[in-house]
């Protein structure tokens, strides 16, 4: 995927997110995706280690959809790279240990409420935080594999790269690029990007483009300028772009820059986010190893060092 064009800031993180649905093989669509997330400079103390620049997270999942019933067959994942492995830091508890819960997410149907499904699996102390997006980026190729007419022979890929820049007084800007290719139809794209105000966390100065030549929608635009991040962040997406035409790939491009916004702040050393009071952790309550009365509860996450290395 080209660089995204356009970018403003300082870039601090990317995140790559690549999706896959392979062509029905008896009676089955195989959905997989993997997420990378790569800190680009600067250094940040999170749960008792030192994390340089480099890749943070390396995360895969793969479910089989039953194209009869509609229904996850089979889910699973790995973590080539997981944030905590498993340490005596840690009490030896290390972000692999979820990965059995993918596993209830078989019987989910595709055309349901997946998303409260996925949620209710693999969400917040049952699972991780990153690997829950990514499995919740499959989720549009799942519905996508039962609308496709007979035969389903066509593979549809999709890669979505996300980068966090940092704009100067603790301010953030995301810009997100969208890529889709369907067997051998037009490629799709979608570019969006906007501003982060930590005393608002408000969307501010949108920019959004459609496929397929990223052309400007500024319907689109103005349709998400300053929904605020938190509280209802989806559902306020859904109900503003469901209803504009060609708005699809832009959603499902807000969906994921929006998942990286706590991302980006815990990486700029003068972001601060407003829900927090003192002593307060991003990351607390988000995920499995950042549970209530799990290792890391009283551990310190935020800023270290930045600078360009």
């Amino acid at each position: 995927m080209r660089e995204n064009r356009g970018m403003e800031g300082d870039p601090v993180h990317r995140r790559n997110l690549e999706v896959a649905l392979d062509p029905e093989s008896g009676g089955r669509r195989e959905v997989r995706g993997q997420i990378v997330d790569r800190r680009l400079q600067g250094y940040t103390f999170t749960g008792g280690r030192i994390v340089g620049p480099g890749p943070v997270h390396d995360m895969s999942a793969h479910l089989v959809l039953d194209v009869r019933t509609g229904r996850i067959e089979a889910a699973s994942g790995a973590m080539a790279l997981p944030a905590f492995p498993g340490t005596a830091t840690t009490r030896f508890e290390g972000c692999r240990d979820v990965l059995p819960n993918l596993a209830g997410l078989a019987g989910l149907a595709a055309a349901g409420d997946l998303v409260a499904g996925i949620r209710a699996a693999i969400g917040r102390e049952r699972g991780c935080y990153h690997l829950s997006t990514l499995v919740l980026a499959m989720a549009p190729l799942l519905r996508a594999a039962l609308r496709e007419p007979e035969p389903r022979d066509a593979r549809f890929e999709r890669a979505i790269e996300l980068t966090a820049c940092e704009t100067g007084a603790g301010r953030v800007r995301l810009h997100g690029l969208l890529f889709e290719k369907r067997g051998q139809g037009q490629p799709r794209r979608a570019r969006l990007a906007w501003g982060v105000d930590p005393g608002e966390m408000k969307l501010r100065q949108v920019v959004a483009e459609a496929a397929p030549e990223l052309a400007p929608a500024p319907e689109a635009a103005a349709a998400l300028e300053g929904v605020p991040l938190f509280g209802g962040f989806a559902r306020a997406a859904l109900e503003r772009l469901g209803p504009l035409a060609g708005a699809d790939e832009l959603l499902e491009l807000a969906l994921a820059l929006n998942a990286v916004v706590t991302q980006a702040l815990v990486t700029v050393p003068s972001a601060r986010d407003p829900r927090l009071e003192a002593g307060q952790n991003r990351a607390h309550g988000t995920c499995y190893m950042w549970r209530a009365g799990g290792p890391l509860e009283s551990m310190p996450s935020g800023k270290l060092g930045g600078g360009r290395t």
